[in-house]
C-alpha cells in the first residue's frame, strides 16, 4: 500500500511510549518559553504569549488567553514546535521515545538503513526532517454532542509535505473541565456523517488525506474558490497553504470533481487535519 502512494495507519503506537507527553511535564519544564503560535480563529500569528499560557489552556479551557481585538478565547496551535532547535537536542529524552515507537524502523528512524536522509553527505547542511511537536486546542463539547453539525477546533491547512512523514497522536485532552462562560458557539465547520463514520464518537485528531494523482482536480476546485472569494493566487494554493478544506469544500470537491479518494482516518503516515479535542502530536 505504501508503494501504492496510499497511508498506512498503524493503531495503538502509543502504548509503546514509554515518556509521559502529558502537557503537565512540558508546562513545568518549559513554560517560562516564549514563542509564536497561531490564532485558528483567524490565522493571525500570536507573539506574545509563552508555553505557559498554552498548556494551561489546554489543561483548563476557561484560562486559554482572549484575542486583544475580539475578546473571544482564542484557538490556539503551536506548529513545529521547536521552531529553532533541534528536537534530539532540546528533548533527547523525548527523541528517543519516539525513536524506538516508530514502526518500519529501517524506513522511517534517522538510522534507518532505507531512510535516504541517512545518506546525505556530512559536510552539508543536514534537511530538517524532525521530528516536530505539533499541539493544538479542540472543541470537545461541540465534538462530542453539544452541537454535532458544528466544530471547528485547531487545524491545519491543505498542504503537501516535501517528504514521506510519520504522525504519532501522543496525548488528548480528556475535555472534563468545560467552560463556564463557553464561547465554542459553532463555527461554520459541518462535519458529514458519512465522512466521519465511527469517528464520529472519538477524540483526538482526524487527518484528511488526498492522492497526488488527484491534485489537478483540487487546484480546480481552490481556483474557482478563490475566484469567488475574490482571492488572488500568484502560485500554487497548496504548497502556500492558502486553504483549509471545511465540510462544505470537502463536499463540493466530491460533487463537482472527478472521484476523490479522501482517506480520513483517526490518528497516521503522511494532509490537512482537524481536532475535535486539545491535542499532541
Amino acid at each position: 500500500r505504501w508503494r501504492c502512494g496510499e497511508p498506512v495507519v498503524v493503531e495503538k503506537l502509543q502504548c509503546h511510549l514509554k515518556q509521559k507527553w502529558g502537557p503537565r511535564g512540558f508546562l513545568k519544564r518549559f513554560g517560562a518559553e516564549q514563542v509564536q503560535m497561531i490564532d485558528c480563529r483567524d490565522g493571525k500569528s500570536v507573539h506574545w504569549l509563552t508555553l505557559a499560557h498554552f498548556f494551561a489552556g489546554y489543561l483548563k479551557p476557561w484560562t486559554r488567553a482572549l484575542c486583544p481585538d475580539t475578546f473571544r478565547r482564542m484557538m490556539l496551535k503551536l506548529k513545529d514546535w521547536p521552531p529553532d532547535q533541534d528536537f534530539r537536542t532540546k528533548m533527547p529524552e523525548y527523541f528517543e521515545d519516539l525513536m524506538q515507537a516508530l514502526p518500519y524502523p529501517q524506513y522511517t528512524r534517522r538510522d534507518g538503513v532505507l531512510n535516504l536522509a541517512k545518506y546525505f553527505p556530512r559536510q552539508y547542511v543536514p534537511p530538517d526532517l524532525g521530528p516536530k511537536m505539533y499541539n493544538a486546542f479542540g472543541q470537545h463539547a461541540a465534538w462530542q454532542g453539544m452541537d454535532p453539525n458544528t466544530v471547528k477546533g485547531g487545524h491545519t491547512n491543505l498542504h503537501c509535505d516535501v517528504a514521506d512523514a510519520v504522525n504519532i497522536l501522543v496525548d488528548v485532552g480528556q475535555g472534563e473541565e468545560a467552560m463556564p462562560d463557553s464561547d465554542e458557539e459553532g463555527d461554520d465547520e459541518t462535519l458529514i456523517d458519512d465522512e466521519l463514520g465511527n469517528l464520529r464518537e472519538q477524540s483526538g485528531a482526524i487527518w484528511d488525506i488526498y492522492r497526488w494523482e488527484d491534485s489537478d482536480s483540487i487546484l480546480k476546485l481552490l481556483h474557482a474558490v478563490a475566484r469567488e472569494r475574490d482571492i488572488e493566487i500568484t502560485s500554487n494554493p497548496i504548497h502556500d497553504q492558502l486553504f483549509y478544506l471545511d465540510g462544505c469544500l470537502r463536499k463540493r470537491l466530491r460533487d463537482e470533481c472527478v472521484p476523490i479518494k479522501d482517506f480520513s482516518v483517526g490518528g497516521t503516515f503522511q494532509h490537512l487535519s482537524r481536532h475535535g479535542s486539545p491535542c499532541a502530536l
